[in-house]
């Protein structure tokens, strides 16, 4: 396994829009290292992997989120559960925090910010399929009962953008386009959307 240090931060990134990064199968290779047996992952650049711990018990089963950083492609770990900091302080045998959250959309707080020397990535991040079967939408609308309308963007599980425009809700709300969050972008410059 390659040495990551594990720091905790809370500041947030300058960057407004937010990256959704794709569920990838990564390659897991084994290694022995300081004559332990393990395994290594093959990060995939602007992606996220999921890696099952199971416990002893049947029930006690837990993911590992992992990062292939999107700007330099080396692999950050979440540890946003007990489960996820207890193995890794066990496989790197470091002191490892409880460092990140990931809510039910899989919106990673704080803002993920790459430590790997050389690298300056730092944004608002979201794991697209988190704990969901549905992919990730975004849903650009303008809330019409607020003073100051600005363009402002949600996320929604769907099957498709009619079920996503759904999600959002009753309110005042002028939809200007949904579509997968993979894709779907915001240029702040421009006032333009594009989606695949």
């Amino acid at each position: 396994m390659n040495k990551v240090s594990a720091t905790t931060h809370s500041s947030a990134s300058l960057q407004v829009r937010a990256l959704v990064l794709p569920r990838a199968r990564w390659q897991t290779l084994p290694s022995v290292e300081q004559g332990r047996k393990g395994f290594q992952f093959r990060p995939v650049k602007g992606t996220w992997y999921g890696h099952v711990i199971r416990g002893k018990a049947a029930h006690d089963v837990a993911v590992l989120a992992i990062v292939g950083c999107p700007s330099c492609g080396r692999a950050l770990f979440l540890t946003h559960s007990p489960e996820a900091a207890a193995f890794l302080r066990k496989a790197l045998r470091l002191p490892v925090p409880v460092a990140h959250s990931i809510d039910h959309l899989g919106k990673v707080t704080p803002d993920l910010q790459c430590k790997h020397a050389g690298c300056s990535f730092h944004r608002k991040v979201y794991l697209d399929r988190w704990n969901k079967t549905k992919p990730l939408f975004a849903i650009a609308y303008v809330d019409m009962s607020k003073k100051r309308q600005e363009i402002e963007i949600a996320y929604s599980h769907a099957i498709d953008a009619k079920e996503a425009r759904f999600h959002l809700g009753p309110g005042n709300y002028s939809v200007i386009a949904a579509g997968p969050a993979i894709g779907f972008h915001y240029n702040e410059k421009t006032n333009r959307l594009t989606a695949e």
